[in-house]
């Protein structure tokens, strides 16, 4: 079964990502701030992260950093590591960088 990890700090979006994952037929895992989420991925080792950016404490794009910088230390992960879609980034000026990359295309949300 597909495993996603879904983290996001809004309980409404969190229940509406959980149920229609769910119901398409996703093991969803969440975590409701970044330090979790990076735990979370580690432990779970997900097919896909959806990772919010505006999260308490620990933001997304940190969470994102981190965990793209512990899989570039274990080599023996690198082929199946998780894709990671960020959400909440259409006001953020400072991505066109990191939209223009292939791996870290954005889900853009208003």
């Amino acid at each position: 079964m597909t495993k996603i990890l879904c983290v996001e700090d809004s309980e409404d979006n969190l229940f509406t990502l959980h149920k229609r994952l769910s119901l398409a037929g996703f093991e969803v895992k969440v975590a409701t701030n970044g330090t979790e989420g990076v735990d979370w991925a580690k432990t779970l080792r997900p097919h896909l992260i959806v990772m919010d950016l505006r999260l308490p404490g620990l933001d997304g794009w940190e969470a994102t950093r981190r965990l793209k910088s512990s899989r570039k230390r274990s080599t023996s992960r690198s082929s199946s590591s998780p894709r990671i879609r960020r959400r909440k980034a259409a006001r953020r000026r400072s991505t066109p960088a990191v939209m223009n990359t292939k791996r870290n295309r954005l889900i853009l949300r208003n």
